[in-house]
């Protein structure tokens, strides 16, 4: 039988690096390993996923990794990844509780009995290999080769660190969030009522359904979707900050607050057909009385158009109502 070692790495073995990940956790997924051998060359597996979550997707990555490292006749192995679970279960010092992992365990651990190998975590930032070829395996699949992909820094209109963090998707951590810093541009003195005009109306709409705060922070959302987040990412990243913030300050800036109502539109107020007393400032004898004769409108401005027939005048009239 060959013998589990992991004591002492031994520099001069083969490293298997290995990675996985779920677009939608999940979701269309992959898992990919690349081996590095002592003299520098490479060798890659991966297999996409039509369903998977980002865990099985990972398990994934290292079965591959092993086969790989079979078929080539190797015996001695050093095995890397970024996820803590594969790792801990692998080592035995988490047990496997999810019934969807159990196959993918014993698959590994049937595997892994072929060699003599050292098995540790290591950060994503060293994992780069394993998790660009998971990406690719996933991008191919779908026909977006990255050969065809522009790199990160290259994306245009996009900042190179947001770029970073929209590529890191749904394995982004709260830290990578917090480290998304936006400086002054552009849109940062913009209100929210400029923003609005700028954002699209899809986006506008994916917000406006799931935000749970107030205006203050939705401005906030509306610019790190400008800047490029997509709308999920953007409400993550404030919500993540307004969390932050809290526990700063002792106080949430939205949440157990009462909520108010936002004040009524002037289309919600009155309607075609409706009569309607007009003062304007005039001494009470100059009061006058409107029929709508059109449905009210919004300018451009945010104003108003009522369109009106008065009483002696008997004349359109139109009243641009803030």
């Amino acid at each position: 039988m060959i013998r589990k070692n992991n004591s002492n790495e031994n520099n001069n073995l083969p490293i298997l690096y290995f990675d996985g990940g779920s677009r939608g956790n999940p979701g269309k997924a992959a898992g990919a390993a690349v081996l590095v051998m002592p003299d520098g060359s490479k060798h890659s597996a991966s297999k996409y996923i039509n369903f998977a979550t980002n865990n099985e997707a990972e398990y994934t990555g290292l079965i591959v990794g092993l086969e790989k490292a079979k078929e080539l006749g190797i015996k001695q192995l050093n095995i890397q990844g970024d996820s803590n679970l594969v790792v801990n279960q692998i080592q035995g010092n988490w047990q496997v509780k999810s019934p969807n992992l159990q196959n993918y365990y014993h698959q590994a651990k049937q595997l892994i009995k072929n060699f003599s190998y050292t098995i540790k975590w290591i950060p994503r930032e060293q994992n780069k290999l394993a998790d660009e070829a998971a990406n690719f395996a996933m991008d191919k699949k779908q026909g977006e080769g990255l050969k065809n992909e522009p790199k990160v820094e290259d994306i245009p209109g996009i900042k190179p660190d947001i770029a970073n963090l929209i590529k890191l998707g749904n394995k982004a951590k709260l830290q990578d969030y917090l480290n998304l810093k936006s400086g002054y541009d552009e849109y940062s003195h913009k209100k929210i009522r400029q923003l609005e005009q700028l954002i699209t109306p899809e986006n506008q709409e994916k917000i406006l359904k799931n935000w749970q705060g107030n205006d203050s922070y939705l401005a906030k959302v509306y610019r790190w979707n400008l800047r490029g987040l997509p709308p999920e990412m953007a409400i993550k990243k404030v919500e993540i900050e307004a969390e932050t913030e809290a526990k700063v300050t002792g106080e949430h800036p939205w949440k157990n607050q009462q909520k108010t109502e936002k004040p009524p539109q002037i289309s919600d107020i009155y309607y075609q057909g409706d009569i309607v007393l007009i003062n304007n400032f005039f001494p009470p004898e100059n009061q006058k009385q409107g029929l709508i004769i059109e449905p009210p409108k919004q300018l451009k401005n945010g104003k108003w158009l009522i369109t009106m027939e008065v009483e002696e005048i008997n004349l359109p009239l139109d009243v641009i109502v803030n």
